[in-house]
């Protein structure tokens, strides 16, 4: 199971870079971090690891970030085209599509998995778009309501792969999941 770190910028400081660096060290596969400007810190500090970013404000373009290699969240269609239209001839947005399960903070809502997924796939296929991950989070506020959002998770893996998505990590765990429960561990875990 693959570990993204997720590191929190003190006013995108040092603080985050000694975090990033110690985390590598020990052995995390990615940095994750909540915005773009956290992972160009991260980049402009030397950090050449994976860095996903997951929250993006409305509007939001991703030219800087593709052009720094970034892995970037989509949360939503707008996204997806905006990252499509990060992309150079030879150089894809790499993303990882963000499912809604539950939660209700951000991610691709269930009516829209068909259209968003589907488009993400026909933008792999052309070269847009590199689809890394499929992820979402977890309530944690009880065994229960984190099976049901693991089994929605499931289903929306199951409709990616449906349409040719076929990515490289799926990721629904943060720290206490990865702890308490084992079977949302998947590919990778957010600590």
């Amino acid at each position: 199971v693959e570990v993204i770190a997720v590191v929190k910028a003190d006013g995108y400081g040092h603080g985050a870079v000694r975090s990033a660096r110690a985390a590598l060290e020990g052995g995390a596969a990615r940095i994750g971090v909540s915005d773009i400007g956290e992972a160009v810190a991260l980049r402009r500090a030397g950090i050449d690891a994976p860095v996903l970013a997951w929250l993006h404000a409305p509007g939001t373009t991703f030219d800087e970030a593709a052009a720094l290699g970034i892995e970037i969240g989509i949360s939503s269609f707008d996204q997806l085209v905006a990252a499509s239209a990060a992309a150079t001839s030879d150089r894809p947005v790499a993303v990882h599509l963000k499912l809604e399960t539950g939660l209700s903070r951000n991610g691709i809502a269930p009516a829209d998995w068909s259209r968003v997924l589907a488009e993400a796939a026909r933008l792999e296929r052309i070269g847009r778009l590199r689809v890394v991950g499929l992820f979402s989070h977890l309530s944690n506020t009880s065994p229960h309501d984190d099976h049901e959002a693991l089994a929605r998770f499931d289903a929306g893996v199951a409709t990616a792969a449906g349409l040719g998505i076929r990515p490289e990590i799926r990721h629904i765990a943060a720290t206490a999941a990865a702890i308490d429960l084992p079977e949302a561990r998947l590919d990778a875990v957010r600590i």
